[in-house]
């Protein structure tokens, strides 16, 4: 801006005013201050201009023409609201309203709390208004009330109702008497007049009504005002105001200080003419005794800077309370509603400590560990915000020493006392934005903690009865499975899962002809446990050897979690693991395990060990146990083994065919299955043209993971719509597959990857999207397995027995040359169970 001008002519440059006019001295100075501000902030700064081809112009009435009536417009008929999609038209915005059904529909509330006794009528406008007193306020119809709070009506002795009549403007302000000294100068002071009233009319005597021409006050004629309160000329207007210069703008109406006497909100409902209070005999000796203002002097004196500070606050107290209403779920409020821009907002107010202490209060009073990890993320997100871009990426380690106190107190359940010590510890990480973004990675991990709380819910459905130990020496053996989600993967996430509900459509399969996954188990006659993985041994002797459980990379760490959320032995427990196993099994456990699909496959392979591997451990133990217990006991022990995960992949595997998992948005954890009905002719079609390819890339799940939770705890409006639209198409393509229209599934397979890809960005790679391209015309859908990002592809060709076609058109793609290609088989019974 201003690239041709010098710095001095642009501050110095003369404003544009009407002809034969000039500024006066004191509006020039201020003209070069606000250019100076101007140059500083904006030169430099390159501005085009824009044709709004669609735009339009609402007009004003001219300053000499207005009255409240067009201001009540705008608000009540915004054009706006008009304009389709694109807008999001709310009558009550950022406002907390404690009696909603006091809260006709028609009417516009804005950054305002309303307490248990304030009612409006239809058509009337509230805003920047703090009203939570004793006292009873009615609003009658089309009415506007602005800057009102609850000190304005307390005062009165005793408390009474008040009554606003219609078409009534009722205002409060902030202002600063120059001649007072100390506190006394700030003052605040109410004000009232008429919808219909012209301000700058001309005072006159004539009586008649409004819309004739006759000046007017509180919407009648100053005759009868006159009449009614016993106020006259002299009253309103010294003798150095000439008649044709008088108006309601300097009439002297409202009252500020009385010698001896409150003065406010009793003169001002007696100004407008409220029927409903009562009134004292003396009310016009007080109000003639009292000292008054004009709107022309309020205006002079108006306070900006309490103006913006008062409306600030209420904004930032409105927000508190929006913020434990949406992370509780209380008073009706949206459960969805994102705060990040809250957030920001109190940053660059320099309110974020204020923030803070609120969500550490809604943390520590919660009794749901859901709630706690929700909040415990949006602290994460304050940090974020004060950090300012800077200090580095969030996603990152979160194991400085530091802050172990209170992970482990959050570990052991004691979410308050855990909370406290997380604020005690933050305080010494706001100095720098890395240290910002530190604490913040940390603040992400104790959430992480308490959504494995939230996730154990689901042990409350696991069951099992008491059955025969097998004899010593005899194996039991369990083979599942892969799985291939169709649709609706990510919404089984926790916090996902609990918070929206999710749906996922599933098919169990065999890779390369045959059960991947498997464990076996047997009773062995000396008293220990015996673990045998990927080809190493490892000899449990004591109860120690079980403590690295929860550390995902300690050698073992998946088949202890098992033991321990099998209940084969008790830990931590006094009685040593020797004379628990002798106890319980006159000897000890063997325990094998294996899988042969790839890591990081995408086909879901260490949740299906797990459950394999629990189903081999009850029984070994004499539990018998079903598939619903097994597939909660698999959430809950990935809970224990910290890696956290969903409830598709076992779903998907344990209970064969084609199902549709279910979770309601609640806690507990509830997931219920679906068999689908599917004609054998259906299956058949189906596993003729499935096509399963791995991309020859290893997926990173975890730091996907780590950004779809971010952007959920966010309410991202982009994640949001993405969930509803992962659930609905869940629910289609088991539509679909019962319908046998395998065109149809293959739609619901495209659209499933576009939602991945929405959930994770990043998670195709530029491989993947060539294959994609190169198969598309021969495919009714494709997908990556899981999170993508890498692993297995599976694709559902249009004709069957595409596997030659699929390997020519992929040995043509640069990249792809460690990609493999097999025929995927349908798999139709639950996990296979031999002794």
């Amino acid at each position: 801006m201003a690239s041709n001008v010098k710095e001095e002519d642009f501050t110095s440059g003369s404003r544009s005013v009407a002809y034969a006019s000039k500024s006066s001295q004191a509006e020039s100075k201020g003209m070069k201050n606000a250019r100076s501000i101007l140059w500083k902030h904006l030169h430099g700064t390159a501005v085009k201009t824009v044709v709004l081809e669609s735009a339009s112009y609402d007009y004003l009435t001219s300053q000499f023409d207005v009255t409240a009536q067009d201001h009540h417009k705008q608000l009540l008929h915004c054009p706006l609201q008009y304009e389709g999609s694109n807008y999001l038209w709310s009558t009550v915005v950022h406002s907390n309203i404690q009696d909603k059904s006091s809260i006709p529909e028609n009417s516009t509330i804005l950054n305002s709390v309303l307490g248990q006794n304030i009612s409006i009528e239809g058509r009337s406008v509230m805003s920047h208004c703090n009203l939570v007193g004793q006292t009873n306020l009615h609003i009658g119809s089309q009415s506007i009330v602005s800057g009102l709070i609850s000190e304005d009506l307390e005062p009165q002795q005793p408390p009474c109702a008040i009554t606003l009549p219609n078409d009534i403007v009722l205002q409060g302000f902030h202002i600063k008497i120059p001649t007072l000294q100390g506190e006394s100068k700030h003052q605040h002071i109410m004000t009232v007049f008429g919808k219909y009233d012209h301000l700058l009319d001309i005072f006159t005597q004539t009586e008649g009504p409004t819309y004739k021409g006759s000046s007017s006050y509180c919407n009648t004629p100053w005759v009868v005002f006159m009449n009614r309160t016993g106020i006259s000329q002299e009253d309103l207007w010294d003798s150095t105001v000439p008649d044709d210069k008088k108006c309601s703008m300097n009439a002297k109406l409202f009252p500020l200080f009385h010698v001896s006497e409150y003065v406010g909100i009793r003169e001002i409902l007696w100004l407008a003419g409220d029927e409903n209070i009562n009134i004292d005999s003396n009310v016009l000796d007080r109000w003639r005794s009292s000292w008054r203002l004009s709107f022309e002097e309020i205006l002079n004196f108006i306070d900006l800077q309490a103006e913006f500070q008062h409306r600030r606050k209420l904004f930032f107290e409105i927000a508190k309370i929006d913020i434990v209403n949406t992370l509780e779920g209380k008073n009706g409020a949206d459960i969805n509603k994102g705060l990040c821009n809250v957030y920001a907002s109190a940053v660059a107010e320099g309110l974020h400590f204020e923030v803070l202490e609120t969500l550490d209060q809604v943390a520590m009073e919660t009794s749901s560990a859901g709630v706690a990890a929700r909040t415990l993320a949006n602290i994460a997100d304050v940090l974020g915000c004060m950090a300012r871009n800077n200090g580095g990426l969030r996603s990152g380690p979160a194991a400085n020493k530091s802050w172990g106190r209170a992970f482990h107190l959050l570990e052991n359940g004691s979410i308050r006392e855990g909370v406290s010590a997380m604020s005690e510890e933050r305080a010494k990480w706001l100095e720098r934005p890395d240290l910002l973004v530190r604490a913040a990675r940390h603040y992400e991990g104790a959430a992480q903690i308490l959504i494995r709380h939230a996730v154990m819910s689901a042990r409350q459905f696991i069951s099992t009865t008491k059955s025969e130990l097998p004899p010593i020496g005899r194996w039991v053996m369990a083979e599942c499975p892969a799985r291939i989600d169709l649709s609706g993967g990510w919404s089984d996430t926790p916090p996902i899962t609990y918070e929206h509900g999710g749906a996922v459509t599933n098919v169990s399969v065999l890779y390369d002809g045959k059960k991947p996954i498997g464990a076996k188990a047997r009773r062995i006659e000396r008293p220990e446990i015996v673990l045998h993985l990927e080809g190493r041994e490892l000899v449990l002797t004591e109860l120690s050897h079980l403590e690295d459980y929860c550390q995902p990379y300690a050698p073992g760490a998946l088949l202890k979690a098992c033991i321990l959320c099998a209940e084969l032995v008790d830990f931590p427990s006094d009685v040593s693991l020797r004379e628990q196993l002798l106890q319980r099994y006159n000897g000890g456990i063997e325990l094998h395990s294996w899988s042969q699909l790839p890591h990081g496959s995408g086909l879901g392979g260490s949740s299906i060990l797990a459950g394999a591997v629990m189903g081999v451990l009850w029984n070994i133990s004499g539990q018998a146990y079903d598939n619903k217990s097994l597939i909660h006991a698999v959430l809950h022990l990935e809970q224990m083994l910290t890696t956290g995960g969903g409830w598709q992949d076992q779903v998907g595997a344990l209970v064969g065919g084609v199902k549709i998992g279910v979770s309601k948005g609640e806690l507990p954890l509830y997931v219920d299955i679906v068999p689908l009905d599917v004609t054998v002719e259906t299956v058949q079609a189906f596993s003729d043209r499935l096509i399963l390819v791995y991309t020859g890339k290893t997926r990173l799940a975890r730091n996907l993971l780590q950004n779809v939770i971010r952007n959920w705890y966010g309410r991202n409006p982009d994640i949001l719509a993405t969930q509803d639209a992962l659930v609905e198409n869940a629910h289609d393509c088991a539509k679909a597959f019962e319908q046998g229209d395998l065109e149809k599934v293959g739609e619901c397979m495209n659209k499933y990857w576009e939602q991945k890809k929405k959930m994770a960005p990043g998670c195709e790679p530029s491989v993947v999207a060539r294959m994609m391209a190169s198969l598309r015309e021969h495919t009714y859908g494709m997908t990556l397995a899981g999170a993508g990002g890498g692993g297995f592809m599976y694709v559902l060709m249009k004709n069957p027995g595409g596997i030659g076609l699929v390997k020519e058109i992929l040995s043509q793609i640069e990249g792809t040359e460690n990609a493999t290609v097999q025929l995927c088989r349908y798999r139709g019974n639950d996990i296979d169970n031999s002794a």
